[in-house]
């Protein structure tokens, strides 16, 4: 390996002075310290680890007297060694860090039904790697990735900077389930009316539109090449996959997380209308000490997509048309929404803006006292003792197989007569002499036992 060159601000080129026997080293070594600095804080490219073997490969010139000195060992006050390499890094740890193995392990214990006094949701920022890293380790369990596909509920809301994101799981409690299925319902039935002419003065251009709307339920909404959404309910039409009108029920999360992330990310993928209701919210662990439940409050806000065009380029804004309108202190409302929201923009059917869509706020109201009654049901129900479980047994013969077995068992002997006057089966049937006057055979009293015992059983 060639002798590096001292760079010329630090080093100026002098005659060699020369060195008595007695002389020590150490100015050169110092120099020769400061040599490997000056080179490790080049502009060129570096190991990790800076090599610091060079040093060792072209240490200093030997002094004048060899002979003397070469027995010597060098002087314990100022050795000249070559400085040890700094002490190895730790290993980068890889992108499966704590935040991506406290996720797998939340959706374990959920799968498993172990999260009764847990966080009904939790939200965790993850960078892109993270991200992918948890697809890819949920798609190896095999068990785990079925249950993620079709019970998991989660959010991946990407930065608008494409460094990262936040990954929202959702374990939604019985009041939020409830009242997002109910309203689910109530839209599905107006929408039924008007298909099966129940709802009269309803164009027949119009019903017939309205047989492509569907309701998309829970399931995951891809919008774009990476954000994805499980709304509580969803609408769309035939041969797009997008949802046109969500749904979202902000129990266990913030309402805010709807309007500044949610809302925003469904308008602009192509979403026409976001209702978001805000019901108000104990944790499990508050709602189990409660002594009663606490006072309700529930509202709603209507975002809507504004589209328009500015110099030439298509763009479209969120506005909210309605906000936090509190359906329980008004019992005279009513939630509105237009017909022509359910559909593109491109294929909104003539008269379609003027047919409304509405739920009374007592409806409403209705959906969240059954709602909070499920919920009481819930939570005091999760907290009741229950059974041992000793494992499994072998599964019992069937009543019938019972029944088969037992005819054998019971039959009398051959020699055995019948008494005059029963109605029994003539001599010489393979019938059992218990046998009733239908001429079925009826079960023994030994049938009847275990018949008995699987009807205590269940």
């Amino acid at each position: 390996m060639p002798k590096a060159v001292a760079a010329p601000s630090t080093f100026t080129t002098r005659p060699r002075p020369q060195l008595r026997p007695q002389s020590t080293p150490q100015p050169r070594s110092s120099h020769n310290s400061r040599y490997e600095m000056s080179v490790d804080s080049s502009p060129k490219p570096t190991p990790p680890l800076p090599i610091r073997a060079g040093a060792a490969s072209t240490p200093p010139d030997s002094p004048p007297f060899p002979a003397a000195r070469a027995p010597s060992p060098p002087a314990p006050a100022t050795p000249v060694s070559v400085p040890s390499p700094a002490p190895s890094e730790s290993p980068r740890r890889s992108p499966r860090d704590s935040s991506v193995e406290s996720l797998l392990a939340l959706l374990h214990s959920r799968r498993r039904g172990l999260l009764l006094d847990a966080t009904e949701q939790h939200a965790v920022r993850l960078t892109e790697a993270q991200y992918h890293t948890l697809h890819k380790s949920i798609a190896k369990d095999k068990a785990l990735k079925a249950w993620v596909d079709d019970q998991g509920r989660y959010d991946w809301i990407p930065d608008s900077g494409g460094a990262g994101g936040t990954f929202v799981l959702r374990m939604p409690s019985p009041k939020h389930d409830s009242f997002a299925r109910s309203v689910d319902i109530y839209i599905q039935r107006q929408i039924d009316k008007i298909r099966t002419k129940e709802r009269p003065g309803i164009v027949d251009e119009i019903r017939e539109a309205v047989k492509r709307i569907h309701g998309t339920g829970t399931s995951d909404a891809r919008l774009g090449d990476t954000a994805k959404v499980s709304a509580d309910a969803a609408y769309t039409v035939e041969g797009r996959a997008r949802p046109l009108v969500v749904i979202e029920v902000a129990y266990s999360q913030n309402i805010s997380a709807i309007k500044d992330s949610k809302a925003p990310l469904c308008i602009r993928h192509g979403s026409n209308v976001v209702v978001a209701f805000d019901l108000h919210y104990e944790k499990p662990a508050d709602r189990r000490n409660a002594a009663a439940p606490s006072a309700s409050s529930a509202a709603y806000t209507i975002y809507r997509a504004d589209r328009f065009e500015e110099n030439g380029v298509a763009k479209v804004a969120m506005e909210a048309a309605v906000e936090d309108v509190d359906f329980l202190a008004n019992h005279a409302g009513a939630l509105q929404l237009s017909l022509s929201d359910f559909f593109p923009e491109n294929q909104v059917p003539m008269g379609a803006a003027d047919v409304h869509i509405e739920i009374p706020h007592l409806s409403l109201e209705g959906f969240l006292s059954t709602a909070e009654a499920q919920q009481q049901t819930y939570d005091a129900n999760a907290a009741s003792p229950i059974r041992e479980f000793v494992g499994s047994r072998k599964r019992r013969a069937s009543l019938d197989q019972q029944l088969h077995n037992s005819s054998f068992e019971s039959e009398p002997p051959e020699d055995n007569p019948t008494a005059p006057g029963d109605n029994t089966a003539e001599a010489g049937d393979s019938q059992s002499s218990y046998a009733p006057s239908i001429g079925v055979a009826g079960p023994t009293k030994r049938a009847k036992h275990h018949a008995d015992d699987e009807a205590e059983d269940s």
